[in-house]
C-alpha cells in the first residue's frame, strides 16, 4: 500500500499511471492518449553529479555558466574563468545569443575546490542541501577523487542521495554493485569482480569518515545502494552549444571573415586538446598507448561517447587550412537518479526517449503515438544493434531478457 501510494503521488498530474507489471515489478502505463513528440513528464534529479569540468556548468543544475565567448576561451585555456564583461570573440552573434546564464557566480561546494553557479538561487539551494559537509571538504574531496580514479560516478551520486534523503531509493531494485557492472570483453570475471569489490570497499572506508545523518549501516547496504544506482541512474548529457554555432559558420553565416576570426580560438582549443591527450597517455604508460579508444580526427582521444556522431570541418584559408571535428566541443556530461524515470521499463523498441536541453532537468518524450493502456518504455542499452543476442548480452547486468515485440 505504501509503495502504491508513493508511485500514485509521483505521477499525479500526468497522463500516466503506475501498475504492477508481471516479472518487472512495476511499469508506467498511458491513462490518456498521447501524441508523438508529447512530453510525458519532466523532472529534476533526486541526485546528480557533473562528471566533467569542461564545459563549465552550474554545480547545482548543470546549466552552462557565462556566455558562449567564455566557453570558447575555456576550450583553449583551462585556467580561464568567467568575467563580468566578457570580450566578444565570436562573430555574427547578437548579445542576447551569447548569454548562457543570467549570472556566473563562484561559490562553495564540498566536491570541488572551486564551484560555479548560474544564479544566486542555485547557489543557495546547493548550500541548503549539502551544507552539512562544511568543514569536511578535505574528506569529501578524497572520496570524490577515488570515484574519479575508479571511474565510478555512482559513488558520488550515492553520497548526494544520502544527503538529500528522499523516498525513491527505497523502491529501486537493489543488487550488490559488482553484480550490476558488465564484465569488459577479455576480462576474467572473477578478477573483475574482485576489483569491483575492492573499489567499493575503499569507497566505503572513505564514506565512513564522513559525518552524515543517513549513512548506510554496513558496507553490504552501501554496495546495494550503489548497485541500485548502476541499474537506475542515467547519463545526464547534452551537446555543447558551440557545435550549433560552428555549424552555422561552416554553412556560411558571417562569410569567410567569420572563419578567419574564429581560427585562433579553434587552433588554441585543438592544441589544448592534444596537450591533454598526451598527458593522459603519459600518465597511463606505454601499455595503454596502443589501446587508447575513440581517437578523433584531430589525433586526440575521444572525450565523447563512442556512439556520438562526429562532425568533420575543413576550413581553407589563403595560408593553410584548419581541419577539426566536433570532438573539440565536449558535451556536458554527468549522472543522475530520476524517481519517475526509474519506474519506466526497458524495450529494444522503445516508445519514449530521454532528452536534456541545457540543464539536468529531464524530459521524457513520446517517440510515437501512445494509446490508453499502452506501456511506456525506454531503452537501457544501445538498442540500435541489429543482433538480438548482442542486445540480450548487454542486458545481463540488469538481470532479465527482453521479450519486446522486436526481440
Amino acid at each position: 500500500a505504501e509503495r502504491r501510494a508513493f508511485w500514485a503521488e509521483l505521477f499525479s498530474g500526468t497522463k500516466l499511471s503506475v501498475a504492477h507489471c508481471e516479472g518487472k515489478g512495476v511499469g508506467v502505463f498511458v491513462s490518456s492518449a498521447i501524441a508523438e513528440g508529447d512530453v510525458l513528464f519532466g523532472e529534476d534529479p533526486e541526485a546528480a553529479f557533473q562528471w566533467r569540468t569542461t564545459p563549465l556548468a552550474c554545480e547545482h543544475c548543470m546549466r552552462l555558466v557565462g556566455c558562449l565567448d567564455f566557453q570558447m576561451r575555456l576550450l583553449g585555456d583551462p585556467a580561464a574563468r568567467p568575467r563580468p564583461r566578457e570580450p566578444p570573440m565570436l562573430p555574427v552573434l547578437e548579445d542576447s545569443q551569447r548569454r548562457l546564464s543570467d549570472d556566473a557566480l563562484s561559490g562553495w561546494a564540498a566536491w570541488r575546490g572551486e564551484a560555479w553557479f548560474c544564479s544566486k538561487e542555485c547557489e543557495a539551494r546547493h548550500r541548503d542541501e549539502f551544507g552539512s559537509l562544511v568543514g569536511q571538504e578535505d574528506a569529501v574531496r578524497e572520496f570524490v577523487a577515488h570515484a574519479l580514479e575508479t571511474k565510478t560516478p555512482f559513488f558520488v551520486v550515492a553520497l548526494k542521495l544520502l544527503l538529500r534523503g528522499g523516498h525513491a531509493q527505497r523502491y529501486l531494485l537493489h543488487k550488490p554493485y559488482w553484480e550490476c557492472v558488465d564484465v569488459p570483453e577479455g576480462e576474467d570475471p572473477a578478477a573483475f569482480e574482485q576489483e569491483m569489490r575492492g573499489d567499493l570497499q575503499a569507497s566505503w572506508a572513505l564514506l565512513s569518515r564522513l559525518k552524515i545523518a543517513r549513512k548506510p549501516s554496513s558496507m553490504d547496504e552501501y554496495a546495494r545502494l550503489v548497485g541500485a544506482l548502476c541499474l537506475n541512474a542515467v547519463a545526464v548529457k547534452y551537446a555543447h552549444p558551440l557545435i550549433y554555432y560552428i555549424q552555422e559558420v561552416d554553412q556560411g553565416i558571417g562569410g569567410p571573415a567569420a572563419k578567419r576570426a574564429l581560427r585562433p580560438a579553434l587552433e588554441a582549443a585543438r592544441l589544448e586538446r592534444l596537450r591533454r591527450a598526451a598527458a593522459t597517455r603519459a600518465a597511463a604508460g606505454p601499455a595503454a598507448s596502443d589501446e587508447s579508444e575513440g581517437s578523433g580526427s584531430d589525433g586526440a582521444e575521444s572525450e565523447s561517447d563512442e556512439e556520438d556522431d562526429e562532425l568533420q570541418f575543413s576550413w581553407a584559408f589563403k595560408r593553410g587550412a584548419l581541419d577539426f571535428s566536433s570532438r573539440l566541443f565536449p558535451p556536458m556530461k554527468g549522472y543522475g537518479l530520476y524517481a519517475r524515470l526509474s519506474a519506466v521499463n526497458h524495450s529494444c523498441d522503445p516508445s519514449a526517449e530521454v532528452l536534456f536541453t541545457g540543464s539536468n532537468h529531464l524530459l521524457l518524450v513520446a517517440k510515437r503515438p501512445l494509446a490508453v493502456g499502452e506501456e511506456v518504455s525506454i531503452s537501457y542499452i544501445d538498442h540500435e544493434a541489429e543482433d538480438r543476442e548482442e542486445r540480450q548480452r548487454n542486458l545481463v547486468s540488469y538481470g532479465f531478457r527482453c521479450d519486446c515485440r522486436r526481440c
